[in-house]
């Protein structure tokens, strides 16, 4: 392993794959010990089978400023101006591991040190294929991959169903309040427990927006996710529909890639 990810303060990497059916599962983030590995896993696509490799890293070692330090000189450019422009430590940390994660994965892919441009929503595209980042409480995700490939992570969270209204379509929002209303607190809160259904479609769609290259711009409601087809599309049609993976993520996370289709 590079310099690079070696500021998380390990070398240690696990793979692990997991097979069959409209989406993949894989074994990621479980297995970090003491925040310090790196990890990555293979999600097998059927048939032929070619793998979407997808990286979890724990960001918490990048909460000591010496460490910090040590990643920002390791960063591209564009990525060190939005570290700047950041706060609070764990965000900082977020931004740099992120960063760092990119890095190794484009390593692996065997782009050492290809530049990364960024588009006007502050996608990253590489020299060769697509890729995607995301980060959310202590974790940091990227996926790589020949064709338009997204990947998002989200810590859980209590929702109010003010969320419900801007985030899903019409259809995914009556399904998800007739599960979890509340019938005893109004119709503002729901009950406990929706949080993991709501981010799942959340997360889908972030990654979606990041596969399409056009971020928030599309607007949640906009897309649409089939989870028995195991897909995530452009309402409009304007976008190709793409593929669904649903990770193992460490517990009280979720975490989600897609695919384009046709790309497989």
């Amino acid at each position: 392993m590079s310099g690079g990810v070696s500021a998380f303060g390990g070398e240690n990497e696990k793979t692990s794959t997991a097979g069959g059916g409209t989406s993949g599962k894989l074994s990621a983030g479980g297995g970090v010990p003491g925040g310090r590995m790196p990890v990555c896993g293979s999600l097998p696509d059927g048939g032929e089978e070619r793998m979407l490799r997808v990286y979890l890293a724990d960001i918490r070692p990048l909460f000591q400023e010496e460490m910090l330090q040590r990643a920002y000189t390791l960063l591209d450019e564009a990525r060190r101006k939005k570290l700047d422009a950041l706060g609070s430590a764990a965000g900082r940390a977020a931004c740099a591991a992120a960063g760092l994660l990119m890095r190794y994965a484009l390593e692996q892919d065997g782009q050492a040190g290809a530049r990364v441009e960024y588009t006007t929503f502050g996608q990253p595209v590489p020299e060769k294929g697509c890729i995607s980042i995301s980060h959310s409480g202590i974790y940091a995700a990227c996926v790589l991959d020949q064709g338009p490939v997204g990947v998002d992570i989200q810590e859980l969270r209590r929702i109010r169903t003010g969320m419900l209204d801007r985030c899903l379509t019409a259809a995914e929002r009556k399904a998800l309040v007739q599960k979890w209303k509340d019938p005893d607190r109004g119709s503002g809160t729901l009950l406990p427990g929706p949080e993991r259904d709501f981010l799942r479609y959340f997360s889908a769609k972030e990654s979606y927006m990041k596969l399409t290259g056009q971020g928030m711009s599309m607007g949640f409601d906009r897309i649409r996710t089939d989870w028995e087809a195991g897909t995530v599309c452009d309402v409009d049609g304007v976008w190709p529909t793409a593929r669904l993976y649903e990770c193992a993520a460490p517990e009280g996370y979720v975490l989600i890639a897609c695919r384009a289709e046709g790309t497989e």
